[in-house]
């Protein structure tokens, strides 16, 4: 059986491949907008179902899915997004400096010819850095491709807390996902 992780997200492809070796990672091309006045719990089960859509393939039998978001520690009805240049992740981590907020990811995974989907929360709490170090991260080039413009398991880990919840969520997979790959991984080649 053979395995397609449906994104670009080099940290979901090393979460999977010690579970996978074989798996084959290419995104899909799927709408990610949110539409107007959806909750945020809401939205990102219709994006993660939306790239399942998208992922429909006849030459894989067991297919991943995910979206991550960043919930806005001001309002709890906005995403904070990926940032689009530096002077966008620059406002975002001068945002989220010092301050907590909620990361949610959903996952589907596609196997014996049904989708599953599942969601997980998490909390973060981001330290207050100084702005030296703010503009390290933003040098690092670390935000690039990444909601809410860092990653937990880059050069952010050094100012990122996981106060409640599980680094998968964060990193783009739910714990199901990740468990029902491992129980599935014997019949992948």
């Amino acid at each position: 059986m053979r395995a397609w992780l449906a994104s670009n997200s080099s940290r979901r492809k090393e979460m999977l491949e010690p579970i996978i070796p074989t798996i084959f990672s290419k995104g899909v091309d799927a709408d990610e907008s949110i539409p107007k006045g959806m909750p945020i719990l809401k939205a990102i089960d219709e994006i993660c179902r939306r790239k399942a859509e998208a992922a429909k393939s006849k030459d894989y039998e067991f297919i991943i899915v995910s979206d991550t978001m960043i919930v806005d520690p001001d309002d709890e009805t906005k995403a904070i997004g990926k940032p689009d240049s530096i002077h966008h992740a620059r406002m975002i981590l001068e945002h989220l400096r010092g301050r907590k907020h909620t990361v949610v990811t959903s996952s589907g995974l596609f196997i014996d010819g049904n989708w599953e989907f599942s969601q997980s929360t998490a909390e973060v709490l981001i330290s207050n850095y100084s702005n030296q170090e703010l503009e390290e991260l933003l040098i690092s080039k670390s935000w690039l491709g990444k909601a809410g413009g860092y990653d937990l398991a880059g050069e952010m880990k050094k100012f990122a807390n996981l106060i409640k919840g599980e680094e998968a969520t964060v990193l783009g997979l739910t714990p199901k996902v990740i468990q029902d790959s491992k129980l599935h991984s014997s019949r992948l080649i």
